[in-house]
């Protein structure tokens, strides 16, 4: 899939996320988020985990921002989350977008 097709599939059903990191100014990224789901890990208490594929192009728009990694802030609307991890997809050896894994919800 090209990065031109990802960015059209994320338009016809994708929502605008706000994402951030500590001392940067959060800017509008457009993506899909799969439902939170609530999980439990080792008898801990409950945390919802949340997807969200973006496109890479939003990524080198951004100023002073070169990827996404663990702590970053994840905005949906009210709910905040925090990146756990972000996995690269790439198309042959082109990265054509990211697979934000956050936690939270508040």
């Amino acid at each position: 899939m090209s990065q031109e097709r990802r960015r059209r599939q994320l338009q016809k059903k994708g929502r605008l996320f706000q994402l951030s990191r500590a001392n940067k100014s959060p800017f509008n990224v457009l993506g899909y988020g799969t439902p939170p789901t609530t999980v439990t890990l080792n008898n801990a208490a409950p945390s919802q985990l949340f997807l969200v594929q973006i496109g890479h192009a939003e990524i080198e728009q951004a100023p002073d921002y070169d990827h996404p990694r663990n702590g970053d802030k994840l905005i949906d609307g009210p709910k905040k989350y925090t990146l756990t991890d972000a996995s690269p997809i790439y198309k042959k050896d082109q990265l054509i977008g990211w697979v934000l894994i956050a936690k939270g919800g508040t």
